[in-house]
């Protein structure tokens, strides 16, 4: 039934309820010529009631339908838009849901483990992120085999910069007792790439050189003690080529983070990248974790092991070796490096 079909019932309706009222009333003037006066007056009164209240009645209802009919009109306008809107709503969340598992499909293959969240630079404490820390001082503390460490200089683990000063004393501590091997590559401080490198972390750390010749002066004054010095001497080595990672490897996994020179850029144009964040553990990108499966891990445990050896063939020197813990020491007492 439309609208018009109801209002004329709702009329005709109303019409009967009015001719009954009527019809009272003149059945009480009938009654009253028999002097039934009490009577009279109730069917009168019945009467009137019933056609002053249909009437009111149909007023109201006419008025309050009105006005239910826009409402319920508006109603649907809007969930129309809703209903519209979550379907909208549902196909976003669906391509999300189908990116995720995508991208998740992509890490297990690939073998990546975790991404660590950056932290900013701008903050007065500028640790590595909790989770960093904790990871890399189980990794120090269970290893059982053989723990490579490649940078620049080992400033996160001396002076509790990074919080894993007592992890790799640890770690050394079970080396001397042949319970682990700790091999560490370090770029010289007279590499040509460190001066480089030092230009791009300018403002944002101290001297590059600093930080490497705090990390020769406290490796040989933390491995002296031990009855394995030597052999913890010629383990850490020094490396004359452009900084590409910081790699922490062991066993089980790598963990690594990316160098690069982005920060020339920036300073060059600070009003469209004002928004950029410093990140990372040198201040300027995430860190990545793959484990021992990945390829990833097989190429950068590779790149390390090609810095490291001090010969690429028998007889043939390796180009990138610069030196040992202990010639390094002895190489700076002669030729001191001079601030600029």
């Amino acid at each position: 039934m439309d609208k018009k079909d109801e209002g004329k019932e709702v009329r005709t309706l109303v019409g009967l309820v009015i001719v009954s009222g009527a019809a009272l009333i003149i059945i009480s003037f009938f009654i009253k010529g028999l002097n039934l006066d009490e009577l009279h007056y109730l069917l009168r009164g019945l009467g009137i009631s019933i056609i002053g209240g249909a009437i009111i009645a149909w007023a109201i209802g006419h008025l309050l339908s009105k006005a239910k009919f826009k409402k319920i009109y508006e109603d649907m306008q809007e969930l129309n838009k809703e209903i519209t809107a979550t379907d909208e709503n549902i196909n976003v969340i669906n391509e999300n849901i189908r990116k995720s598992f995508k991208l998740i499909k992509e890490s297990e293959d690939c073998g990546l483990l975790k991404i660590y969240e950056p932290f900013d630079m701008k903050c007065k404490k500028r640790d590595p992120s909790k989770e960093f820390k904790e990871d890399i001082n189980e990794l120090l503390f269970k290893e059982k085999k053989e723990i490579k460490i490649y940078g620049i200089s080992l400033r996160l683990f001396f002076h509790d910069l990074g919080g894993f000063e007592q992890g790799i004393s640890d770690a050394f501590e079970r080396m001397n007792d042949n319970k682990v091997n700790i091999k560490v590559l370090l770029i010289s401080p007279y590499s040509k790439w460190a001066g480089q490198r030092r230009e791009a972390e300018e403002g944002f750390c101290d001297r590059i050189s600093d930080d490497i010749i705090a990390s020769i002066r406290g490796l040989g004054k933390k491995l002296g003690k031990y009855d394995k010095r030597g052999e913890m001497y010629d383990n850490i080595r020094f490396y004359d080529a452009a900084p590409d990672f910081f790699l922490f490897i062991t066993s089980e996994c790598v963990i690594f983070e990316i160098y690069h020179m982005g920060i020339f850029q920036l300073k060059r144009d600070r009003e469209t990248h004002r928004g950029v964040q410093d990140l990372g553990l040198g201040g300027h990108v995430p860190a990545f974790q793959f484990d021992n499966s990945s390829s990833m891990y097989k190429y950068l445990d590779a790149h390390f092991d090609y810095f490291f050896e001090k010969e690429i063939e028998k007889g043939e020197k390796n180009k990138y070796h610069a030196g040992t813990l202990e010639g390094m020491r002895e190489r700076l007492k002669k030729e001191p490096i001079t601030k600029k």
